[in-house]
């Protein structure tokens, strides 16, 4: 299959990602810029996966020449209240009132 696009995602990213390329993806925006934009897919990517690893690693690639990056940890944060307490002990039926 051949297409031609400005960005894509495939996997759950197509789902998590997408809205924000196509919200965020400007054709003349930096490199940067692009790479914090990327940083920001897959952190909404790591956060719904719980078994991903939180380091990535940049390849760019300009038509001239190609550059690995060092692999980099993204910073992220689980101890949120509501994902950390004890939902279903607390109840007083015995279910979850989380939904």
């Amino acid at each position: 299959t051949y297409f031609e696009e400005d960005f894509t995602a495939t996997g759950f990213g197509s789902y998590l990602a997408m809205p924000i390329l196509r919200n965020e993806w400007s054709p003349d925006m930096s490199l940067d810029a692009a790479k914090a934009m990327v940083v920001k897919c897959l952190q909404i990517c790591f956060y719904r996966d719980c078994r991903a690893f939180n380091r990535i690693q940049f390849g760019i690639c300009d038509g001239q020449s190609v550059k690995i990056e060092d692999a980099f940890p993204m910073e992220h944060f689980w101890g949120h209240k509501m994902w950390t307490e004890k939902r279903l002990e607390n109840s007083e039926k015995g279910v979850s009132d989380s939904w």
